[in-house]
């Protein structure tokens, strides 16, 4: 299921626009060796692998799923993995040290519903004709950018969703494999809808294409997940949709998701954006959709954050902040906030390599100016960023 609303440009497939867009990276690199490297610059290329040990010190760390702090705790990482988290650690005599004071250690951030493939908007902004050359320049480079911004607010892992399937995919292998830089990358492959549901019917999305599937009973989709918590009257007039955002849950549905293990990616923060408020249906809305996020949350439902990036208004990596900000007070308190953007989500999206400062993790780590246990605004006060072992951002 795929965000609320992808650009008009989604009408045409991203393979007609990524044929293009190779046509003009194939022009670039015709104009030769200065050509090829600007070409390969502009991609946002990936530093080599972290080799041998790196110590962080003197900060608090958020150890293990639940994020227990602390303080003046020392993470050892070798070979990109932690190795040993605590306040005993001994750094080896051939350790790069990281000193650290002031600052949390966290584990990076997990955005659990992106859109890597969609050009950012302002909320309200319209894509035309003249935003075409750039989107297939973006696209046909993999979207630098995005991947510099996501980064840059500490998200290490992303979950792709309704994005180009073949396009994504060599996306999220030039990752793995170390010659692109940028987040982890797991994909939800094709979009499941009904055969008049979004995004068919809503943005012209082509039923017999590779991004859509169109389950004919509830066993042949395999949903263990449910993105956008809207509780929309279907039988209400378009005019009213916002005004019936936030109805009640089905009587049993709740126990049913809690039983079955069905995770809950709300994306508030693009629920509640400039067009809720537009209509008149603002701050009742937002508060009744707290409401039912309270009860999934109460029931045992796991809720994940995820910002629903590059819907327009929504950017990527200041939109999952946002997100953990609004889920915190929603009800969930920053601790779990924090959780359903870190050891939550890579537990739900089986990441289990990250999400978590411990030993044999992953070394994507999230480095910030405070205590975001009680200060979310911590989490932009962005220190460093490691991913795997990598310093990728902070000096």
């Amino acid at each position: 299921m795929t965000g609320t609303r992808p650009p008009p440009s989604a009408r045409s497939t991203r393979r007609r626009l990524l044929r293009t867009g190779a046509a003009l990276a194939g022009g670039a690199l015709a104009l030769g060796a200065s050509g090829a490297l600007a070409w390969h610059g502009m991609r946002y290329r990936a530093q080599a692998p972290h080799s041998g040990a790196l110590v962080i010190r003197g900060a608090q760390v958020l150890c293990g799923e639940g994020l227990a702090p602390a303080p003046g705790a020392s993470v050892l990482v070798r070979d990109g993995v932690i190795a040993e988290v605590g306040d005993r650690v001994t750094s080896p005599a051939d350790a790069q040290l990281l000193e650290a004071p002031g600052t949390t250690v966290m584990p990076g951030l997990i955005d659990a519903h992106v859109h890597l493939g969609y050009p950012e908007l302002e909320d309200g902004e319209e894509f035309g004709p003249g935003d075409l050359p750039r989107h297939i320049w973006n696209a046909a480079r993999h979207v630098p950018d995005a991947r510099r911004a996501l980064l840059a607010h500490g998200v290490t892992t992303v979950r792709s969703l309704g994005d180009e399937l073949a396009w994504v995919l060599d996306l999220r292998e030039a990752v793995s494999a170390g010659t692109l830089e940028g987040p982890r990358i797991l994909c939800a492959g094709p979009v499941l809808t009904t055969p008049g549901g979004h995004p068919v019917s809503t943005h012209g999305t082509d039923a017999e294409g590779d991004s859509v599937r169109l389950p004919r009973t509830p066993a042949e989709a395999g949903a263990d997940g449910i993105e956008h918590l809207t509780m929309r009257d279907p039988a209400a007039a378009t005019a009213d949709l916002e005004h019936t955002t936030g109805r009640r849950w089905p009587e049993g549905l709740l126990e049913r998701m809690a039983a079955a293990g069905t995770v809950l990616a709300p994306t508030l923060a693009v629920e509640h954006s400039a067009r809720a408020a537009a209509s008149g249906a603002g701050a009742e809305a937002r508060e009744r959709v707290r409401a039912r996020l309270r009860e999934a949350h109460a029931a045992g439902i796991p809720v994940i954050a995820g910002s629903d990036a590059a819907v327009p208004g929504v950017p990527f990596g200041a939109g999952l902040v946002e997100e953990v900000a609004e889920l915190s007070a929603a009800g969930l308190g920053h601790r779990e906030a924090l959780r359903a953007a870190t050891s939550v989500a890579a537990r739900a999206l089986g990441a289990r390599d990250t999400g978590a400062v411990e030993p044999g993790r992953a070394a994507d780590l999230l480095l910030v100016r405070g205590d975001p246990l009680s200060d979310l605004g911590a989490l932009c006060r962005v220190s460093r960023v490691l991913r795997a072992g990598r310093l990728v951002i902070g000096g």
